[in-house]
């Protein structure tokens, strides 16, 4: 489709039409600009006419390494189903909360919930722990009990 030579052309005066006006895309993204033309009409205050794109890209989640190392750390909740690790869990919360509470009374309440939090965390660390990752074993085709998914190594004769 051959665009009109209206929708080229950027700057227009008494004598001359030109197409001076452009918009730059970094090498990375251009395969993602579907159309772009001028748009004669607009009232921008100018004389020069914009110049309009359309893209179509897809952008991904960035990855923070930390942050995902703190979401699989878990604390090791199961051990509070058990009656006697659950009340020393509450007797520890309960004091540090109080501890807390009376040495940020006039406080504002973001770092009041950072002190209640932490003292949560560290409650938790002495009473529950943390989950123990364990390494995942399989099975592949031929029989053999891999770790993560991967083949053991077999050397060649």
């Amino acid at each position: 489709m051959v665009p009109d030579e209206a929708e080229c052309q950027t700057y227009m005066d008494s004598t001359t039409k030109n197409q001076i006006d452009y918009i730059l895309v970094d090498k990375r993204y251009r395969n993602g600009i579907k159309n772009s033309k001028a748009r004669p009409g607009a009232d921008c205050g100018s004389d020069h006419k914009p110049v309009v794109a359309e893209m179509c890209i897809k952008l991904q989640r960035e990855v923070n390494k930390k942050k995902d190392m703190q979401a699989t750390s878990r604390w090791n909740t199961d051990i509070l189903k058990q009656e006697d690790t659950r009340l020393q869990f509450e007797l520890l919360t309960e004091e540090k909360f109080e501890n807390a509470v009376n040495s940020h009374e006039d406080t504002d309440t973001d770092s009041l919930w950072a002190e209640i939090k932490s003292c949560i965390q560290i409650a938790a660390e002495q009473v529950c722990g943390k989950h123990k990752r364990e390494k995942k074993t399989t099975v592949d085709d031929r029989g053999d009990l891999t770790k993560n998914g991967r083949k053991k190594a077999v050397p060649k004769r």
